[in-house]
């Protein structure tokens, strides 16, 4: 998980917000 942390602070708020969207999706269709 460090190196997302690290990229999400490289790349900014948006790469860790798509990443959130895309897991919280999964979680749904799983669900």
């Amino acid at each position: 998980m460090p190196g997302l942390l690290r990229r999400s602070s490289v790349n900014g708020s948006v790469y860790p917000l798509a990443v959130a969207v895309a897991l919280s999706r999964a979680a749904h269709s799983a669900a």
